[in-house]
């Protein structure tokens, strides 16, 4: 599922899916109970639209030498 998220993206966020150096994803229940900090107005708005919602942050690379 991400390989084509990235791929959408191409033109929009970066030149091309080759600049990403770090991806996380995570396939959650949106039926389930969760307690969220500092949720987006974009979360948000997937949590309450009654269906399945794909989220993308895009952040800068950490500093060489630093892992998240």
């Amino acid at each position: 599922m991400l390989k084509p998220i990235q791929d959408a993206l191409i033109g929009i966020v970066y030149v091309d899916d080759g600049q990403l150096v770090d991806c996380h994803g995570h396939l959650r229940d949106v039926n389930a109970q969760y307690g969220v900090r500092g949720m987006t107005p974009a979360q948000a708005h997937g949590f309450v639209s009654d269906g399945p919602f794909v989220h993308v942050r895009i952040e800068p690379a950490p500093e060489l030498g630093r892992l998240p």
